[in-house]
């Protein structure tokens, strides 16, 4: 809050459940730490589409809408942007997941989440042999009863070389940090006890990046996870455009961007 309060904007952190604020009383609504919605995306879509009648909401209403669910990189993928190869596994299905294996041309085994998830909720890693695949299963099958998943090739690129997270603001790339994950394990989130670094935006990322934001539409903010796939070519893995962690702690030029964005709308 203090950056915005330097530049005379009044600001205060609200919580987009609380049934008793007077939204319309606010000339701007930025979205940064919802994380719940994972948990309830309906309810929390629903609320969008109120609130967005009253007051404008960054980033907007229909970027919010598609970018909740990661069939969006499925979209991406048909546009022309180099994702990680994702298989999707419907709700109430039971995964054959030799099969998705094979499909996937996983030989490290594969990574099974949510489509509707952050911070590596009920991630699962499952490795390319019957006992792993077995066990897996019994876990993935409880969890499609409810809702639907995806699977992706673990990528051991993570563990070596790390997941490269590049930051815009106005769709002007801003700054970019390394993340890599804790010595046997494959998350890279700080819960699971991932570290990250600063570093410069390589011109193949930043390439990626705009192309990426290209076709994502107008957005306030955005966030770009990158592997390096075959030959090193950067993968994106997700394109954060809800909530996602901007490490602002590594950049006081993109605070100072957002804030003057932020200025220029209200």
């Amino acid at each position: 809050m203090a950056p915005l309060h330097a530049a005379r904007i009044s600001a205060e952190s609200v919580v987009w459940e609380d049934p008793y604020i007077d939204w319309s009383a606010y000339d701007l609504l930025l979205i940064r730490s919802t994380w719940d919605y994972a948990y309830r995306r309906d309810q929390f879509l629903a609320w969008v589409e109120q609130v967005a009648q009253q007051v404008p909401l960054f980033n907007p209403p229909h970027i919010l809408r598609v970018n909740t669910h990661k069939g969006y990189l499925r979209e991406l993928q048909q546009m022309g942007i180099p994702t990680v190869p994702t298989r999707y596994l419907p709700a109430g299905s039971c995964p054959e997941l030799a099969t998705v294996v094979s499909s996937l041309r996983a030989a490290n085994g594969i990574v099974v989440k949510p489509v509707v998830g952050n911070s590596g909720r009920w991630t699962v890693r499952v490795l390319p042999d019957p006992t792993s695949i077995a066990a897996a299963e019994q876990r993935i099958t409880r969890i499609l009863a409810h809702e639907e998943m995806m699977a992706q090739p673990f990528l051991p690129e993570i563990a070596t070389h790390g997941e490269t997270s590049i930051v815009a603001i106005e769709g002007n790339i801003t700054h970019a940090v390394r993340k890599r994950p804790a010595e046997g394990e494959f998350r890279v989130q700080p819960e699971y006890g991932g570290a990250e670094v600063a570093m410069d935006v390589p011109a193949e990322l930043a390439a990626a990046m705009n192309a990426a934001l290209g076709v994502a539409g107008t957005t306030l903010y955005a966030r770009a996870d990158f592997v390096q796939g075959d030959g090193g070519a950067p993968l994106l893995m997700e394109l954060e455009l809800v909530e996602p962690d901007l490490f602002f702690r590594h950049s006081p030029d993109a605070v100072t961007r957002l804030v003057e964005a932020i200025n220029r709308r209200v």
